[in-house]
């Protein structure tokens, strides 16, 4: 397979006499972030500065039956205008409900219909989420009908529907563009402004037949065409060149390979890539495709392509010599989480850099004022790899102090911690760009023999910041030879770690119980109930009421469940101890948890040690389950976010295994399983 270039004639260019800009806007309970900010600069600049000769639209949508008008094809030229402009733009643009693509765009064709001026038009259509109201062929069939004009689609933030806003670009013979925020999303609206380059469609004659049934050209950006018939349909008469994928002895230049290598990624055909990457020879280039497994990294490599395309950026060469970082993130996370000299700073780089999940909650009025001298060392890393999700999560306990409002008993401020969690990966997406850590001196040697991004020189008082943008997600190597016999195995490991765990904290709780003097004994239950009323107990902290804000969008994704026959919950202490023999599956874990235990205890209880070895032993054994989550989790992340399966599996349907552990067999399952997440 080769990459064809074709030549296009040139028409003359004509002159337009002004743009129709249509800006298309999702309003979705997703937006509810960003939604405020946009306003502010269609407002301030968006608004003052488009053309005299432009006209301005502006639609917003959410749910089904929900979509307007907010700015109808209106040229702006004085005072009273803008203030129109403005007053509209506050009322309409509000975060509402769920999300639906296709009402907006029979909107906007209505609109271009009435207008009866000789103004080109321009379409740009921005959403942050996956349209949950409609089909994709009632969305296509919609987006057609904008074909005969300049189209384009913002993907606003990794949370986007990639796949879906490119298709609909390419029906309509446009281009997808990717915004992080809404910083890189007003750049490309103050752009737009300037863009006079709004031509009519043409459908093009190929020249070879198209392997494919897509073509692509570029324009500031990739312009893609569906291929059909022997024509790339809906071409902007301003384009000079399209590409397409033939199978004739044609030798395209080396940059427009790497142009195509943008768009064969972004159409998941990957055997492609590497094939052309082999000719085009860039270490850099097939280093980050080779560690290409997410939305993100996908995004990082098609702008890599377009910049070495356009010449911004310079071809590496196969013989670069720069060391690249081979540290997988999940394994460096993992390995931060079994360290327990490493600690997580919470800088104010950090919490600036720290994308929020959501808008779950508001805290009271209460102002938790965090112990300086430990924020300053940093907070063990408790890390929380999810197991049906491809997310990771820290979880700090901060110490500190509340000042307490009047009361009559006597407290103006009371010593207490709180927790907080920060999602460093969420649906396979980096979070944050940058960790601020102390690192144990095996951890920092790690990062320096890998290379990653990092203060070559250690000492234990230094605070280092961690570049995990540039750390690849997962091992390539590792994903590609997942073994479901090792997985199914490491799942009845868990419960095995969750059954000893069970039968230890139950003798814990008998030789050793956690004893807490509660706030009852020290302040008094009226004063200990008032305190509880503000959200502080002696158990939880600091911990206060809120005011939950669903945002009511969602979207569908992939979930790993994972089934163990007859091991669905294991059963109590207590009744396994009740009942001698012929134990269910589940019933034996425990029986053998318990023979264990008093295999094990015996030596210390003849040196009267139990008490400390049974406190010793609970935080191994949940130190060992964190071990085996992890393991776990890794493979988690190769299904759901690299979309791999096992290598000694028949595709997806051949999901079951039987393991034999410990001399009993289990029976095991995996399916992926759709669940809607909320925004």
């Amino acid at each position: 397979m080769n990459i064809y270039k074709q030549e296009l004639t040139q028409e003359t260019k004509q002159k337009t006499v002004g743009v129709h800009r249509i800006f298309i806007i999702d309003c979705s309970g997703s937006m509810w972030q960003d939604l405020p900010l946009i306003r502010e600069h269609l407002k301030k600049k968006i608004i003052t500065t488009i053309k005299e000769e432009d006209s301005l639209s502006i639609l917003w949508f959410s749910s089904k039956n929900q979509a307007g008008i907010v700015i109808k094809n209106k040229t702006l030229k004085n005072l009273a205008d803008y203030q129109e402009a403005e007053d509209v733009i506050d009322r309409w643009l509000k975060p509402i409900s769920l999300t639906g693509f296709v009402e907006p765009i029979y909107i906007a064709k209505e609109l271009i219909q009435e207008d009866n001026s000789n103004r080109a038009t321009s379409v740009v259509f921005m959403s942050d989420g996956w349209d949950n109201q409609w089909t994709k062929a009632q969305i296509l069939e919609a987006t057609k009908n904008l074909k005969d004009y300049t189209f384009t689609t913002i993907q606003y933030g990794y949370g986007s529907d990639k796949k879906m806003l490119e298709d609909m670009a390419q029906a309509a013979g446009g281009k997808s563009i990717f915004s992080e925020n809404y910083l890189s999303y007003n750049e490309f609206l103050e752009q737009e402004l300037d863009n006079e380059n709004v031509s009519g469609k043409i459908d093009v004659r190929l020249e070879q037949p198209n392997v494919y049934d897509f073509a692509w050209a570029y324009d500031n950006g990739i312009l893609m065409f569906d291929s059909e018939d022997g024509y790339a349909k809906n071409v902007p008469k301003s384009a000079k060149s399209i590409f397409y994928c033939t199978n004739s002895s044609y030798v395209a230049e080396r940059k427009d390979n790497v142009l195509a290598c943008a768009v064969l990624a972004k159409k998941a055909k990957n055997d492609d890539v590497f094939s052309l990457l082999g000719k085009i020879n860039d270490r850099y280039l097939t280093f980050i495709f080779e560690n290409c497994f997410s939305k993100q990294d996908l995004l990082k490599f098609e702008e890599a392509c377009e910049l070495v395309y356009s010449g911004e950026v310079e071809f590496s060469g196969a013989d670069d010599d720069k060391v690249y970082c081979n540290y997988p993130l999940v394994d460096f996370l993992s390995d931060l989480s079994e360290d327990e000299v490493c600690k997580i700073l919470l800088t104010k780089e950090f919490l600036a850099d720290y994308n929020k999940i959501s808008a779950s909650n508001y805290e009271s009025e209460l102002k938790f004022k965090k112990d300086i001298e430990e924020a300053k060392k940093g907070y063990p890393i408790n890390l929380t790899f999810s197991m049906s999700r491809p997310n990771i999560s820290v979880q700090v306990r901060q110490n500190g102090t509340i000042d307490l409002p009047e009361n009559d008993f006597g407290l103006s401020a009371i010593k207490t911690f709180r927790y907080r969690n920060y999602s460093i990966v969420r649906d396979g997406i980096k979070n944050v760009k940058k960790l601020y850590l102390r690192l144990s001196k095996d951890i920092h040697m790690k990062l320096a023999l890998k290379g990653a991004t990092v203060n070559p020189y250690y000492n234990d008082k230094f605070v280092y910041v961690v570049d995990i943008e540039n750390m690849p997600l997962l091992d390539r190597a590792k994903i590609n030879n997942l073994n479901s016999v090792e997985y199914f195995y490491n799942h009845v490991e868990l419960l095995n770690e969750k059954a000893m765990y069970k039968v230890h904290n139950y003798y814990r709780n008998i030789l050793a119980p956690k004893r807490s003097e509660g706030f009852d004994i020290v302040y008094g239950e009226e004063c200990s109930n008032w305190l509880k009323e503000l959200g502080i107990t002696d158990y939880n902290g600091y911990s206060p009421p809120y005011v939950s804000f669903s945002s009511k969008d969602y979207y569908i994704g992939k979930e790993v469940k994972v089934l163990v026959k007859s091991c669905s919950s294991l059963p109590s202490v207590k009744q396994v101890l009740n009942k001698k023999g012929n134990y269910t599956v589940s019933q034996k874990l425990i029986a053998d948890a318990i023979s264990s235990y008093v295999q094990e205890s015996s030596f210390a209880e003849q040196k009267g040690l139990e008490k400390e070895w049974i406190v010793k032993e609970c935080n191994a054994i949940n130190k060992r389950k964190r071990s085996v989550v992890n393991e776990i989790a890794k493979t988690n992340f190769a299904l759901m976010v690299a979309k791999k399966w096992f290598a000694d599996m028949d595709g997806y349907e051949d999901n079951s295994r039987t393991v034999t552990v410990n001399g009993d067999e289990f029976t095991c399952s995996i399916e992926l399983v759709d669940k809607k997440i909320n925004l």
